[in-house]
Formats: structure tokens, C-alpha cells, sequence
């Protein structure tokens, strides 16, 4: 018994470009930018963290060494996946007592001058 059919290839790929238009051009273009905004934000808040970090420190008396930003990139073998981090890494060390007890004499001397 012998059929008649063939097997032949339909090319709907060029029927799928034909339909996409300036309108998946647009929403490209947002996106990307939607992406660049996003990308800025982050910048500056990371930026105000890395200060405040620094301030909350200071406040209790403590003086910073170092603070700064420390990129790692976290890798999952198992499900083949790469991420980027950003972590915030600081140093603080706490003032000596002589160095404490000579900011605190220079405070009175200044007040008893006045």
C-alpha cells in the first residue's frame, strides 16, 4: 500500500518575521532602558549604604580603615550558574584610651580658655 504524502517543510519562520514590526522595536527599547534606569538606581543607593555604614560606625566612635566594595561572582556547578555579587566589606578600629583621653583634654582646655 503506497501513500501518497510527502513530508515538506513549512517555512513559518518567515511568516513569523513578517508579523513582527515597530512595535516589538519599541518595547525592546524600553525595556532596555527601564533596565538602564534600574541599573543607575542601584548605583546610588549601594553608594548612600557604603556612607551610611560608615556614619553609624563613626557615631559610636569607632574609625574606619577600610570600606569598600568587594566583587564576587557565586557559582552553582550544579545547575551551571554564574552570579555576580556585590558585598560591602569594612574595617573599623577602635580608638586607643590615650587617644580618647587626649581629644577629651583638648576638649576641656578649649572650654576653660573660653
Amino acid at each position: 500500500m503506497e501513500l501518497g504524502y510527502v513530508n515538506s517543510a513549512v517555512d513559518e519562520s518567515r511568516e513569523k518575521r513578517e508579523k513582527s514590526g515597530p512595535k516589538d522595536f519599541w518595547m525592546v527599547g524600553i525595556s532596555f532602558g527601564l533596565l538602564c534606569v534600574l541599573q543607575a538606581v542601584l548605583n546610588i543607593s549601594l553608594r548612600l549604604h557604603i556612607d551610611f555604614l560608615a556614619e553609624l560606625f563613626e557615631e559610636v566612635g569607632l574609625q574606619p580603615v577600610t570600606n569598600d566594595y568587594v566583587l564576587r561572582e557565586t557559582v552553582n556547578k550544579k545547575e551551571g550558574l554564574c552570579v555576580p555579587r556585590v558585598f560591602l566589606q569594612s574595617k573599623f578600629t577602635k580608638p586607643s584610651q590615650s587617644q580618647t583621653l587626649r581629644g577629651f583634654e583638648a576638649s576641656i582646655m578649649k572650654d576653660t580658655e573660653d
